[in-house]
């Protein structure tokens, strides 16, 4: 009895660190980010600076295949990558919906399932990560008119997300909003494959359970 106990707490202290770990790690992908943003940013002819900006690319590129590198570490267990959890993709959907409203109440979004057996749809996923990024990745792809369709599909056995935004009248995004998702975007990839980053649409095959 105290050794099964035990084991549960064990089990849920690990799922805890791993959570945390998976929210700090995002935090610093995020900081990571910008430093690699401001690389870009002195991409310029004036040669001294643009030296400059190559050095901060270079160690804002190394600082995030060290943040990567780390939490695949910390979260190994066993020989295997531990604290994924099996989430209903529309109650996933649902909760990230409410953090937009919360935190960008003026964005209208759209929820749309796709084809099912009667059956919601689960994926194999970091709930924490998963809520928080979607989110960040809707209110990104919002278009002129504060709005953004969350929808999900089967294609050959696959789930796929897709988050749909409006672009501007000439067609684009707002200026930085692509290389924002696609930021977010690499937070998700050790959870789902990135199908699509464009102006527009951002598409993810998540992990079926």
């Amino acid at each position: 009895m105290r050794a099964s106990s035990a084991s549960r707490i064990g089990d849920h202290v690990t799922a805890k660190l791993n959570t945390a770990l998976d929210l700090l790690a995002h935090d610093l992908r995020n900081d990571a980010g910008i430093v690699v943003a401001a690389g870009q940013l002195l991409d310029v002819e004036d040669v001294e600076l643009a030296a400059i900006g190559a050095d901060v690319l270079s160690a804002g590129r190394s600082l995030t295949r060290s943040i990567d590198l780390l939490v695949e570490l910390g979260r190994c267990e066993g020989g295997k990558v531990m604290g994924h959890d099996d989430v209903s993709l529309p109650d996933l959907l649902v909760a990230v919906n409410r953090r937009v409203r919360r935190c960008a109440p003026h964005i209208d979004v759209t929820l749309t399932a796709g084809e099912s057996d009667g059956t919601p749809p689960r994926v194999n996923t970091v709930y924490a990560i998963a809520e928080r990024v979607l989110a960040e990745l809707a209110m990104h792809a919002a278009g002129p008119h504060d709005h953004v369709d969350l929808s999900w599909r089967r294609t050959n056995g696959d789930i796929v997300l897709d988050i749909h935004g409006e672009a501007r009248p000439d067609g684009t995004a707002p200026s930085g909003a692509r290389e924002a998702r696609m930021l977010l975007v690499t937070t998700l990839a050790p959870y789902a494959d990135i199908l699509l980053v464009n102006e527009t649409t951002v598409s993810l095959r998540l992990a079926d359970d």
